[in-house]
């Protein structure tokens, strides 16, 4: 049997383990509930939930990604550069090779007037992304048939 879960909740539940980026963060889902529960290592974090001790070894329990796990980095930014930026052949090279490059990139998409796009074309591999993922997890969406 397919879990159903609520994917708004499922995208909150990414971006709060994709907020950080040394994996301080933590959300896993109870596939008997279809509850998320949320854990973070951060100084200062609050409103944890508890978690199972048995969370690692119950196979009802599953970690959401981090972006990192899904590629969902530097692939993306390529791919968008390539559709969006062809006259620029080495401009992810040149961005992403160093600390910040996040940065430089969303400052560069300014300048070029194209961060709107490209917050357009992140979003949605994120989705495509997350959708592969729970059919890999046997997940559904509510009110999906």
């Amino acid at each position: 049997m397919m879990t159903r879960i609520d994917f708004e909740k499922l995208e909150d539940a990414f971006d709060f383990v994709s907020w950080s980026p040394d994996y301080e963060n933590r959300a896993v889902l109870d596939r008997r509930t279809g509850q998320f529960l949320f854990q973070s290592t951060a100084d200062g974090a609050e409103d944890e939930d508890e978690l199972p001790e048995d969370v690692d070894d119950d196979p009802d329990f599953v970690d959401i990604p981090h972006k990192n796990d899904l590629d969902l980095g530097r692939r993306v930014a390529a791919d968008f550069a390539a559709a969006r930026m062809p006259e620029d052949p080495h401009v992810i090279s040149r961005i992403f090779s160093g600390p910040g490059a996040f940065g430089r990139w969303k400052v560069l998409l300014e300048e070029r007037e194209l961060l709107e796009d490209w917050f357009d074309f992140e979003r949605d591999r994120t989705r495509a992304a997350l959708c592969e993922w729970c059919e890999e997890q046997g997940l559904e969406f509510e009110g999906q048939e």
